[in-house]
């Protein structure tokens, strides 16, 4: 199946069922969530193909429910001002695209190879959604959070810093960059 046409949730079903007809339920469950959201949430986007685009970035950088509105509203800010979305899963699907050993480490190299998912050589959104983002991510990629964020940096307890300027930002960064040397 396309990357992100289905539906991440718990799904009953009898154990005889054909392969086929499952994955067919699980992308009917796809465009149904994201049929309701996209009536009353479509202000943002030229079609629904970009919304779950969005929504799948939100789904890889946020695991924290709120955290997934203030992730949304830094892609949307970045977006309005033609900035480049810079988002590392990006990068890591494009690098671990097709590959059976994944990896997760991003190296500079990675960042500079241009193809159509790095967000840090290209402008706007990648061209395929890169996970199968749920609901909190489809729903916050509709509804962002207004703010003036422009970045964010993970905190290293699981969630992130967000900040307004380029120069907060660098200041996030040497915070991550301590609490990742103290654990080890």
């Amino acid at each position: 199946p396309l990357e992100g046409s289905i539906f991440p949730e718990t799904y009953y079903f009898l154990r005889n069922i054909n392969a086929d007809t499952l994955l067919k339920r699980m992308q009917s469950k796809m465009i149904e969530k994201l049929d309701n959201i996209w009536v009353g949430n479509h202000k943002y986007f030229k079609s629904e193909n970009d919304l779950l685009i969005l929504a799948s970035l939100i789904e890889a950088e946020a695991k924290i429910k709120e955290e997934k509105y203030l992730v949304s509203s830094v892609f949307h800010n970045r977006l309005k001002k033609n900035m480049k979305l810079q988002s590392d899963p990006t990068i890591l699907y494009a690098k671990n695209f097709k590959k059976k050993n994944k990896s997760l480490k991003i190296y500079k190299k990675d960042l500079q190879k241009d193809n159509p998912w790095n967000t840090y050589t290209r402008r706007g959104m990648p061209k395929t959604p890169i996970c199968n983002p749920g609901l909190d991510a489809i729903n916050a990629a509709a509804n962002p959070y207004i703010t003036d964020f422009l970045y964010f940096v993970s905190d290293g307890k699981g969630g992130h810093r967000f900040s307004k300027t380029l120069k907060e930002h660098k200041t996030n960064i040497k915070l991550w960059k301590s609490k990742k040397n103290e654990k080890k």
